[in-house]
């Protein structure tokens, strides 16, 4: 079972088919919605699009019943930082940073080819005579 803030988002039971997502496990929230992919072999959680609100404890329990009944439980803390940008504006920002660094390093290069071609000639000192 997985929690977010000590609410159930996910669980897995020895049916495969009782598998349940924060909609059908907690009708009060609809924070994961079509955003969690839970691996039946493994157990693992994935969230897609996270968001800064994706941000707090989540918690994996796992029962298990071989005779006897042991509980294991991990607790993770997840922040989630983002721009709020959407990936396109995040593309064009990145487009522009590259566009105007390809600019820069032009320009210097240019610049310097260009002194080297009009630097004075230096003078010897059999020139004097």
């Amino acid at each position: 079972m997985w929690y977010f803030n000590d609410i159930l988002i996910a669980e897995i039971t020895g049916d495969q088919s009782q598998f349940c997502t924060d909609v059908q496990c907690d009708e009060d929230t609809e924070r994961f919605r079509d955003r969690l992919k839970l691996d039946y072999q493994t157990g693992s959680l994935t969230i897609t699009h996270t968001r800064n609100t994706d941000s707090g404890e989540y918690k994996l329990q796992i029962r298990s019943n071989n005779g006897f009944s042991v509980t294991r439980v991990k607790r993770f803390n997840l922040t989630v930082i983002g721009s709020g940008l959407s990936s396109g504006a995040v593309a064009g920002i990145v487009v522009g940073v590259v566009l105007l660094v390809s600019a820069v390093v032009t320009a210097g290069v240019i610049y310097y080819r260009h002194r080297e071609t009009h630097a004075p000639v230096p003078q010897s000192e059999d020139d004097d005579m």
